[in-house]
């Protein structure tokens, strides 16, 4: 856990999701082991996975993207700052050679 789960987006959440959840439709529609109830019951469930997933990840995907635009404005301050400090430093040393 940490830094690297904050940088797991919502696109690769959601890949994994439907990845695992393709196999379990994979594995209900194919086995000869299973039996009708057992698997409607995993269909049924799987519906319900994917319908919930999108949900959350809508949800989800609105914070990250205020998470993103915080950042973002973080970021722009940073760059206008370091923008201010290489003038800055610059100027001084052009009029020198000026001289």
């Amino acid at each position: 856990m940490g830094q690297e789960d904050d940088e797991t987006t919502t696109a690769t959440i959601s890949n994994s999701i439907a990845k695992s959840l393709e196999v379990i439709t994979n594995v209900a529609s194919k086995s000869k082991n299973l039996s009708g109830p057992f698997i409607k019951a995993l269909k049924m469930a799987t519906m319900e996975i994917r319908e919930s997933t999108a949900t959350l990840l809508s949800r989800t995907r609105t914070e990250e993207t205020r998470a993103l635009e915080a950042a973002n404005a973080r970021l722009s301050k940073e760059l206008s700052d370091l923008r201010e400090e290489l003038y800055n430093v610059n100027t001084p040393s052009k009029n020198r050679n000026k001289q």
